[in-house]
């Protein structure tokens, strides 16, 4: 037997119960004419297939569509005997219900409930559920795996998550025959400034406290300043401007980093009063 041709294509498919999927195998050279291929599936009643395919004249490349009928897995086989050899495929077919995850948002050092469903009901056997956290540092799921009874479409006790760090991470569900599923979940905190006001004699200073809404992980939490920048006395009693470096006077200033500048200084250098840019009056206090 004389076999003068190949044809290409991926190994493995899958597909939803109940939807099609074309496969396109492929030759690695053009046909001057059309070519009928045939086509059969190991076991049709988990996936269908035509009989025969076409590659039409001066193509390379048949489509086959795959039905899928029924969760399970079943070979495809294309060729056309003895002038170009069999191809195979592998098909999957999955429940046409995918996994569904919630949509969370958790507070550093908060559990919540992270409740899970099917969305076709588990078979006979039933079905479990296996779950991971892309950086559990980040956000813990516990426990790992669920099992779903049959006939059912959630688990008895949904696992839960816990904001260990601040960040995001992503949640993953998979379970045989059913379609994998991700969910991003973020982890935040709020930072509370103490005292809300002070007074600064001229050329004094003092501490303000950064209170973080929960425990601080093992690694800490950097924090960058916001705000524009900002005013302080001099002892000649002008207002002097600390932060962008085309405003400070070296003997009272300090640059700060991550502060913004969307003010202009008046009087020089040392910074005698501050303007928004666009606006004629003379500030005595900056606002980010």
């Amino acid at each position: 037997m004389k076999v003068s041709a190949v044809l290409s294509g991926p190994a493995t498919q899958t597909i939803q119960k109940g939807s099609t999927l074309n496969i396109m195998p492929a030759l690695a050279f053009a046909s001057p004419n059309a070519v009928t291929l045939s086509v059969r599936s190991d076991n049709p009643a988990i996936a269908s297939v035509p009989v025969t395919a076409t590659i039409p004249a001066g193509g390379a490349t048949a489509v086959v569509p795959v039905t899928g009928l029924d969760v399970g897995t079943t070979v495809i086989h294309v060729s056309a005997l003895p002038n170009i050899s069999e191809f195979a495929v592998t098909v999957n077919v999955l429940s046409s219900g995918a996994i569904t995850l919630p949509s969370v948002s958790l507070q550093l050092g908060q559990s919540l409930p992270f409740p899970i469903a099917l969305g076709a009901p588990s078979g006979p056997a039933g079905v479990t559920v296996t779950l991971t956290s892309s950086n559990p540092a980040v956000v813990k799921i516990a426990p790992t795996s669920v099992y779903i009874p049959a006939g059912q479409t959630m688990p008895a006790t949904q696992p839960e998550v816990l904001g260990e760090n601040i960040g995001a991470t992503t949640i993953t569900a998979s379970a045989p025959d059913y379609v994998t599923t991700s969910q991003v979940t973020p982890v935040t905190a709020t930072i509370t400034i103490a005292p809300k006001s002070l007074n600064i004699p001229v050329g004094g200073t003092q501490l303000i406290s950064l209170i973080l809404s929960s425990s601080a992980p093992s690694i800490g939490v950097p924090i960058t300043p916001d705000r524009a920048a900002r005013i302080r006395g001099r002892p000649d009693g002008a207002t002097q401007l600390v932060g962008p470096a085309d405003c400070v006077d070296p003997a009272y200033g300090t640059v700060l980093p991550g502060w913004k500048l969307d003010y202009d200084c008046i009087g020089g250098g040392g910074g005698t009063g501050i303007r928004r840019r666009g606006d004629s009056r003379v500030r005595a206090a900056l606002y980010s």
